[in-house]
């Protein structure tokens, strides 16, 4: 007989064997299964994804996705073709005028759709305007992306808010000019910066790309906010508003640190606004901007990197020679306070800018291509100052003082062609650029050599998936080229092992022929056939602060004696299981020590 007592303590052990098989049945949950409040993860709602492959170019230029399959089959594919590195482009904080009514105008004058938000009838900027007692309204901007920012961004709940107009979710932010003191304290002026972040229920893709690419094991590198160029000086950033940015600036950092740095794929921050590779004070301006920005970076997220891409203009009459190089890679190391920074010079061969040749070529003509960018049929020595290789080796020398936790040097190779063939699509908006070979980037590979020790490239979207009819994608015709070996450099092998070193991509059993000039003006060869002994398969991986990992060496017992003076380089033929090199033969310097 069950006692008023005993009747009492039912619903207790009820609760505790409820509790007991909960447990149970989460222990026989596999490792990594969902919780019932949690998302499933992406791939377990995308379907099947490609397992990763080898890949020399091992980081893209990408767009956000608003649609989370699409962002993991994007990456996913990426990973597919050996990248582990995404970099992403930073939206812009533009100032913005305003009508008598506070709406937000368009170029032409009338309001702009895209930000036509109201509160109970007033526009969001009057509404804002009455947030701020006595304040008044300094700028007005908006944010060109849809990210929803968290707590960190909206950090004066009876300031800064967000809110539903018209079946969009906005988001008002309220930033203190001059020193802020705190959401307690009024201020006399503010900039109000107004963000359009989609349907209220949206995810944003900034997190959407985060979460797939921790899902696929990518690092992500987030583009940081950037202002409108200088209308004057388009090449250049806006800096009259820069302590807008700056406020801005530390608010998304400050978010990002609080919302994403759990996920692990947050791998580090991209400097949005480029320049030439360039130091001197006509782009103060720009090292203004960079100084701010990554002052912040340092603050708020330590552990993240800084990446900077200038780009190689080396055509004689853009006065941007080799000897200018380390002015413009100090300041640009010295612009991180102490934030590790890495420079990924664009090597200018996809827009034709900069000179990638090997130095027997240096009398031979451009490619037709290039001619309308250089200005006529000339040589490379007519149409460049010098190779961007020159560009490479001087970055490298000038950053390796400050040591690899404040500098690393990375290569960014451009994927295009300055312009499409005749009756080709264009492979991107805005400036046509045409579609460029497997062949042509392994060599962009070669001329940058054993400088860098990370390749990436400009872009995924637009250039390793262009579709042209009756051709192949990029992105298909390098993994067509699969392992053929694809040389890097020639080094000198080092006491222990007289003679010389060549490294490069896959060269396992790989045969090794060198034909050179000797002093006399004959034309010599000397063959090396695959040596398990000589070969280092590791040197790469061994050394991961001078060579990307997939880098290997063979050594090669023997140095011409011979060499004629005035074409001091070695050229040549590697063929393996795979093949032969894609573009035939590799011509280099060889090494003075």
């Amino acid at each position: 007989m069950t006692t008023a007592a005993d009747r009492s303590r039912l619903p207790s052990r009820v609760v505790i064997m409820l509790l007991l098989l909960l447990t149970l049945i989460i222990g026989l949950l596999p490792p990594g299964s969902a919780r019932a409040d949690e998302p499933a993860p992406e791939h377990d709602r995308c379907g099947d994804l490609p397992e990763p492959g080898p890949g020399v170019v091992t980081g893209f230029f990408t767009y956000y996705e608003s649609d989370p399959c699409r962002a993991n089959r994007k990456l996913a594919a990426v990973r597919a073709a050996g990248g582990d590195t995404m970099i992403t482009f930073g939206f812009r904080l533009q100032q913005r005028r305003t009508g008598p009514d506070g709406a937000i105008l368009a170029a032409d004058g009338s309001p702009d759709p895209r930000f036509a938000c109201t509160v109970d009838g007033l526009s969001c900027t009057r509404a804002a305007a009455g947030r701020i007692g006595a304040g008044t309204l300094r700028r007005v901007l908006t944010y060109s992306g849809t990210e929803r920012f968290g707590a960190a961004m909206l950090r004066c709940p009876h300031r800064d808010r967000s809110m539903v107009s018209g079946g969009i979710r906005f988001q008002l932010i309220l930033l203190p000019v001059g020193t802020d003191r705190g959401c307690r304290q009024s201020h006399d002026q503010y900039d109000l910066v107004l963000i359009n972040t989609g349907a209220p229920d949206a995810v944003d893709p900034v997190t959407i790309m985060l979460r797939a690419a921790a899902a696929q094991g990518v690092s992500l590198f987030l583009g940081m906010p950037r202002p409108d160029m200088n209308p004057a000086s388009p090449w250049l950033a806006d800096v009259t508003y820069l302590d807008t940015v700056q406020a801005f600036t530390r608010r998304v950092f400050t978010d990002w640190r609080d919302r994403h740095t759990g996920l692990g794929s947050l791998g580090g921050l991209y400097q949005s606004v480029e320049m030439p590779l360039k130091g001197n004070p006509a782009w103060d301006d720009q090292y203004a901007l960079y100084g701010t920005q990554h002052a912040l970076a340092r603050a708020a997220l330590p552990d993240l990197p800084v990446l900077l891409s200038p780009y190689i203009d080396a055509r004689p009459r853009m006065t941007s020679p080799v000897s200018g190089v380390p002015l413009a890679i100090t300041r640009m190391i010295e612009s991180g306070h102490g934030a590790k920074i890495i420079i990924a010079p664009q090597d200018g061969r996809g827009t034709g800018k900069g000179g990638v040749f090997f130095p027997d070529e240096a009398d031979q003509p451009v490619p037709e291509r290039l001619e309308p960018v250089v200005g006529g049929p000339l040589t490379y020595r007519e149409a460049y100052s010098d190779s961007s290789a020159a560009y490479f080796r001087a970055a490298a020398e000038t950053g390796r003082p400050f040591g690899a936790d404040r500098f690393e040097l990375w290569a960014n190779v451009e994927l295009m062609e300055p312009a499409p063939l005749p009756g080709e699509p264009a492979c991107s908006s805005g400036t046509a650029r045409g579609l460029a070979t497997a062949d042509r980037v392994m060599k962009q590979v070669a001329v940058v050599g054993n400088t860098v020790t990370k390749v990436i490239g400009f872009d995924w979207d637009q250039m390793m998936e262009c579709r042209v009819p009756g051709r192949p994608t990029l992105r298909e015709h390098l993994r067509e080229l699969g392992d053929r070996p694809a040389p890097t450099g020639l080094l000198a092998a080092g006491d222990d092992h007289p003679g010389l070193l060549l490294t490069g991509y896959h060269l396992d059993r790989a045969d090794v022929t060198v034909s050179y000039q000797d002093a006399s003006g004959a034309l010599r060869s000397r063959g090396f056939p695959f040596d398990p002994v000589r070969f280092e398969p590791d040197l790469g991986a061994s050394r991961p602060q001078a060579y990307p990992p997939g880098i290997q060496g063979i050594r090669l017992p023997w140095r011409p004696a011979d060499l004629a003076p005035d074409r001091p380089w070695l050229s040549f033929a590697v063929t393996g299981p795979a093949g032969e090199i894609s573009y035939q033969r590799y011509t280099v310097l060889v090494p003075t020590a």
